[in-house]
């Protein structure tokens, strides 16, 4: 679920793939600033690997409150 390690699901933080200066506790965590830097780096380095498309799939999973 790439979607909520970039932050995408409001509350549902993790990170699973993704090891950087965001991290437990999550509720410490700027959900904002993180999805924003995440999402930022993820298409850069698409961008670096020369991903072919002009899109990108993420899946996200729901999260009860």
């Amino acid at each position: 679920m790439i979607g909520n390690d970039l932050g995408l699901v409001p509350g549902g933080l993790q990170s699973y793939l993704i090891k950087d200066e965001f991290g437990p506790p999550w509720s410490l965590v700027d959900e904002e600033q993180l999805w924003l830097r995440r999402i930022s780096r993820y298409l850069g380095q698409l961008e670096e690997e020369r991903y072919p498309f002009d899109f990108v799939p993420v899946t996200v999973a729901g999260r009860e409150g």
